[in-house]
């Protein structure tokens, strides 16, 4: 018995939707228009478009009608929806949907192209109307294109919302960090402070705030190995490296590192130094080239902060080297700075941790309807 043909369908659809897609090429769908100068123009306020997004305001439309932007030359993997009216250079090529083609579907559609595969170019990335135009893909009636269109339009304002958030949050704790902390050697006092507080900071070295903890291990793999990074803190190596096992020397002699106590790479390019705590296991193992230490008389969130915001200079100061700089512990103790008492302290590392918990929750929610956007791109298109 013959076996039935394939059906052009894609996996997950709206209910009462049967029809097989048709396989159609892209300048079926869209037209494919071309920017151009605009330096010739007045200033006004129809916004020009480049590939990076907004350029400027003039008093002229290259469009009155919503489109797609897709970069012609230099980023062509990035297409983005123009709001009419509007002006593209001619760097950016401007995709006006067809009769019975809906913005948003064919939107979602060219998200699932690989625009490097149609790079044309030895250098500059670059794409040419033929080619796109040419590009094979699967479409459906003007009612599904609807509903897919909508629903993915929606995820992507309710995606949009949420990294807005997130970075109104992020700048918000910038913001405060520059307030609440005191930077500049010569000042005794932040900008801000909570009630309460009106005594001057007092200046210590760091050696008075924090005690070196130089245990090491005597057995192999004794306990978990840790790595500490720049973006994610002390997390577990074989997380961090998706299993892999980046020491092939062995572990004995590396540094205990107990939950609460700090840990940072002594060696830079660039004089860039990353102070992280241990809030993941209760004992782990690091590296000889991460000296470890605990707070002495010092809020742990607040030295946390503190080590983390506004000490660059001091810690390049400090650091030694022709090629790659070392900070040793024993400068990076001798580094003068300003503290205040242990309950502003605490006041301030309390407030700031409040601040990272928001900005890592909004982060999940962002994560979260990212991975669901590029689900339903997966899914809802062949």
């Amino acid at each position: 018995m013959d076996k039935k043909p394939k059906r052009m369908v894609p996996e997950v659809r709206f209910k009462g939707f049967t029809d097989d897609w048709e396989q159609r090429k892209l300048g079926k769908l869209v037209a494919v228009k071309s920017g151009k100068d605009y330096k010739t123009l007045n200033k006004g306020d129809i916004p020009v478009f480049g590939t990076g997004g907004y350029i400027t305001s003039v008093n002229k439309s290259l469009s009155d009608v919503n489109a797609i932007g897709l970069g012609r030359k230099g980023t062509i993997n990035k297409p983005y929806i123009l709001k009419a009216p509007f002006w593209t250079v001619d760097t950016l090529f401007f995709l006006v949907p067809t009769q019975q083609v809906r913005l948003n579907f064919v939107y979602s559609l060219i998200q699932n192209v690989n625009w490097l595969k149609y790079d044309e170019s030895t250098g500059l990335p670059s794409l040419s109307k033929k080619n796109i135009q040419n590009i094979l893909v699967f479409s459906t009636n003007y009612e599904e294109q609807n509903n897919i269109g909508n629903l993915l339009n929606l995820l992507e304002k309710l995606l949009s919302l949420q990294q807005r958030k997130l970075r109104q949050l992020k700048q918000l704790k910038k913001a405060m960090l520059q307030q609440l902390l005191v930077s500049k050697k010569d000042r005794l006092t932040p900008n801000v402070r909570f009630s309460d507080f009106s005594g001057s900071w007092k200046k210590c070295k760091l050696g008075e705030v924090i005690q070196d903890y130089t245990e090491k291990t005597i057995v192999e793999n004794q306990y978990p190995i840790l790595t500490s990074s720049q973006q994610h803190g002390i997390i577990l190596q074989n997380e961090y490296f998706s299993g892999s096992r980046v020491s092939k020397t062995g572990n004995i002699g590396y540094f205990i590192l107990p939950r609460g106590y700090f840990a940072y790479r002594n060696r830079s390019d660039n004089d860039t130094y990353v102070f992280n705590r241990n809030d993941c296991i209760d004992r782990g193992i690091i590296s000889r080239f991460y000296p470890v230490f605990k707070p002495y008389n010092a809020d742990s969130n607040f030295l946390l902060i503190r080590l983390n915001n506004g000490l660059r200079k001091e810690l390049s100061l400090a650091s030694e080297g022709t090629g790659q700089h070392v900070l040793s512990l024993k400068n990076f103790k001798n580094i003068q700075t300003q503290f205040p008492n242990l309950e502003e302290q605490h006041k301030i590392g309390d407030f700031i941790s409040t601040l990272n918990s928001l900005i890592a929750l909004h982060q999940r929610k962002a994560n979260i309807l990212s991975n669901l956007k590029k689900f339903l791109l997966q899914k809802l298109f062949i």
